[in-house]
């Protein structure tokens, strides 16, 4: 599973170096209480990004309604929160529940896509790296 590989200083090192060589970013679901990616990524120079709160972690409505209850609890002590939950079938109670709450939330936090909120609190480029040629007439 992708989350017991966070706890691989090894293989996530090389992950690292893959990502930041393409311009990327990592996110860490957070779900391996052992996970080195934090902060593996702040010794790569990356942005160690981390979920704060899983959604659905459980998949029930009233179990997600108590998690965005926690990130309005969140936003409130912190500067930012990284939720993150499932898509699709998986996700529909999280799609009912955010539905229903997002105007709430709104009065505790700006929602902001991943990418924007990397480039702002951590100053993220996301550039990839340039490759260097030798000249022709150097060959």
């Amino acid at each position: 599973m992708g989350s017991k590989v966070t706890s691989d200083k090894r293989i996530m090192s090389i992950v690292l170096d893959v990502c930041k060589e393409y311009g990327l970013f990592f996110v860490d679901s957070r779900t391996n209480y052992w996970s080195v990616v934090p902060e593996l990524a702040v010794e790569k120079g990356m942005p160690p990004v981390r979920n704060d709160i899983f959604l659905d972690d459980a998949h029930t409505l009233a179990h997600v309604n108590r998690q965005l209850t926690k990130v309005a609890e969140w936003v409130d002590e912190h500067d930012t929160c990284v939720t993150i939950g499932h898509v699709g079938v998986a996700g529909m109670h999280m799609f009912s529940a955010l539905h229903s709450s997002v105007p709430a939330l709104k009065d505790h936090a700006k929602f902001v896509g991943i990418s924007d909120l990397v480039r702002s609190v951590w100053g993220w480029k996301g550039a990839p790296a340039t490759q260097t040629t030798i000249p022709s007439n150097e060959q």
